[in-house]
Formats: structure tokens, sequence, C-alpha cells
């Protein structure tokens, strides 16, 4: 896949997966603001978005009215346990330090029968930037940390790179492993 082409597989992704029966979570408006807007393509019956950074959110919220936009981190999600049937993870997920915490906050936020859909690089080269870091996250340390918490219906590498070491850029579809004996209260 060319990486210019990116943004349009995310709203093909938006589109496939969104439903308007669903509540739906797409977190990080990075695309939103800088690149092809992908919350137009998601069809929910209730529509949530969360990002870290100030500005983003306050030119979020001027351009979507219709999406419940919070300024927030995804390792402390303000959200009740199981409101989404779906979270849509672009890209966010490589630039949470303790990406073990944002999954558990996804998998407590997430509905029985949701689903959790990451695009991830993986295997990255870390770098700082403004208001932006990129973690090295080990393809096999992300998986291993994916399947406590849930099962992986399907995963494949979109892009492969080299660059001083390999990077990956994997697409994961996930529900929820719930153990037969866990309260479910």
């Amino acid at each position: 896949m060319n990486i210019n082409k990116i943004g349009d597989y995310y709203i093909e992704i938006a589109k496939t997966l969104s439903h308007n029966s669903f509540t739906v979570l797409k977190t990080d408006l990075f695309n939103e603001i800088y690149l092809k807007p992908i919350l137009p393509h998601i069809s929910a019956k209730e529509l949530y978005s969360i990002e870290l950074s100030p500005v983003r959110v306050a030119k979020a919220k001027r351009m979507f009215k219709y999406v419940d936009i919070t300024e927030g981190d995804v390792t402390k999600l303000p959200y009740e346990k199981r409101k989404f049937d779906l979270i849509l993870d672009f890209s966010t997920m490589d630039h949470i330090e303790d990406y073990p915490k944002a999954l558990d906050e996804y998998f407590r936020v997430l509905k029985d029968d949701g689903m959790v859909y990451i695009i991830v690089w993986l295997d990255s080269l870390k770098f700082k930037s403004k208001d932006t870091k990129h973690n090295a996250l080990s393809k096999r340390d992300f998986i291993k940390e994916l399947k406590k918490r849930f099962n992986i219906i399907h995963f494949r590498t979109i892009l492969r790179r080299k660059y001083r070491k390999n990077i990956s850029f994997m697409e994961f579809k996930l529900i929820k492993n719930i153990p037969e004996n866990e309260d479910l209260k």
C-alpha cells in the first residue's frame, strides 16, 4: 500500500465497520485536522472522539459539532464500562508510552460483543516532534499484550519499510477475550 493512500484506507475501514446503531469511539484527531477527515465517514448512533492536544480538540469541535469530542488521554478514558460497540484506533497506539494501560482501557469501555480496530506502526524508530511522540513497539510484545485482552480475528501487514531496521504498518481487528468465569457485572 502506498503511504499516501493511508487516509483513504482509514476512511474505507470506518465506512465498512461502523453502523448507525453503534456507539463509536474514534481515538485521536490528527487526520481530522491535518489530513483527510475520517469522522464524516463513520456511521454511528453516538460518535465520540478523544484527543490529547487541546489545539486539535478546539479545532475539531468547531469542525464536527455532531461529535462528542473530549480532551483526554486514552490511558484514562473518561467513559463508563462497556459503552462502545466499536473503537477505531488509527495509529494512536504507537504514540502511547504506556500502551498496555491504553489496551486495558479499550477493554474496559468496549461492550462484550464489541470490536476494536487498531492500525499501528511496529518496530519503528523512536522520535519526538512538537506535540507527538512515537514509541518503538515490538511486534512480538504488542501482539502478546493484545492477546491478554482480546481475540485477534484478523491481522496483516499493510506496509513494510526498511530504515535502519524493519518497520511494519499493521492492522488488527479484535474482539474481547472474556474468560468463562469472569464476573460481567
